[in-house]
């Protein structure tokens, strides 16, 4: 296990070092919960709907729509 000085979550490490792909197959080798169901669009947030209708000129990632 390899984690960043004094981040202490490693899932976020992960995020930065894999594909959406790797990071399911590493999920699901470790037995994770839910890893089953990890999807391309869940290595990314949704931006919340409340900030969509505050501000005209973002739009939701494409993954999320």
């Amino acid at each position: 296990m390899l984690e960043l000085c004094m981040e202490g979550q490693r899932y976020f490490d992960l995020k930065r070092w894999y594909t959406p792909e790797q990071l399911k197959t590493i999920l699901t080798q470790n037995e994770k919960q839910g890893a089953e169901n990890f999807q391309a669009k869940h290595y990314y947030y949704p931006i919340p709907q409340l900030e969509i209708n505050a501000n005209h000129a973002i739009q939701q990632h494409p993954l999320w729509r």
